[in-house]
């Protein structure tokens, strides 16, 4: 039987450990997926130092605590690098509308923390998650909560709320009289652009994400797929990547990554402000 096994669930089996990072542990496995050759090793043992991978090898050293995992196969942490932990179901218009209208904010957090163990023990070790559809930067918190070992889940990188023009994102066509939420951060214009990207990095967000075309998703019978505008001028596009220069890191390299759809339309593009996943 083989059983997608990332190394976090083998330790938390093994028993929690105050020392933490000061300790090492070796794991024993009947074989193991190698993704750069694309076959199995036969009966590694990986050694963990607090939480990286040392090496693999075939030996414990010895007197280190070995924890066999017996007749199953070790896969290396997926990653997800596109999803959105607080918002369930699918993107029918009628789940979409109850979660931003109905739904308390604790309680989108609180499947989103569920969602997050599911994924932990499905193997999934790393989540981008590309926005939080109307729950600000709750996204923000989460990745907080796990590296600070307040909840179980994958590490995160995160975007805060998307960013798109007024009038071109659900919810829409709603009672002109009242105020409804919105599925994204709304901005005009360079300068309106640039302070949105400013607001969001005082946050803490990884990334941005803007929307350069409008309507939102639209399901027909044969594919999802979004509304043909666009939104977004190369002006505004190249203020907002501006700004993520302000931010203060020790290697603040945004890098631009284009989603293409149907028609090459450019719908979405993501500035990210760190230059990759940690080891």
């Amino acid at each position: 039987m083989i059983l997608q096994l990332c190394l976090a669930l083998a330790l938390a089996a093994a028993g929690a450990n105050p020392r933490g990072a000061a300790d090492s542990v070796a794991i024993r496995v009947a074989r193991m997926l190698d993704v750069r050759t694309g076959r199995y090793v036969d009966k590694p043992v990986v050694i963990v130092k607090g939480e990286k991978i040392d090496k693999v090898g075939t030996e414990a050293p010895a007197g280190m605590k070995v924890i066999d995992l017996g007749n199953r196969t070790l896969l290396p942490g997926l990653i997800d690098a596109h999803t959105h932990i607080l918002l369930q179901g699918d993107a029918t218009e009628a789940e979409y509308h109850e979660q931003i209208l109905k739904e308390y904010p604790s309680h989108r957090v609180a499947r989103a923390v569920r969602a997050l163990s599911i994924a932990l023990e499905h193997g999934f070790t790393g989540l981008r998650d590309l926005e939080t559809e109307g729950a600000g930067y709750a996204d923000v918190g989460l990745r907080d909560a796990i590296n600070e070992k307040v909840i179980p889940g994958p590490r995160m990188q995160v975007a805060g709320p998307a960013l798109s023009t007024t009038g071109t994102y659900p919810l829409l066509h709603f009672r002109p009289d009242w105020v409804f939420p919105v599925g994204v951060q709304t901005c005009d214009g360079p300068d309106g652009c640039r302070k949105a990207v400013r607001e969001q990095l005082s946050y803490g967000t990884d990334w941005v994400k803007i929307y350069s075309n409008g309507g939102g998703l639209h399901l027909t019978p044969i594919r999802l797929r979004t509304g043909p505008a666009r939104r977004w001028r190369r002006r505004s596009a190249k203020r907002t990547r501006a700004a993520t220069r302000s931010r203060p890191m020790p290697h603040p390299i945004p890098e631009r990554s284009w989603r293409l759809r149907r028609g090459w339309t450019r719908s979405s593009m993501e500035f990210r402000f760190v230059p990759s996943w940690p080891n």
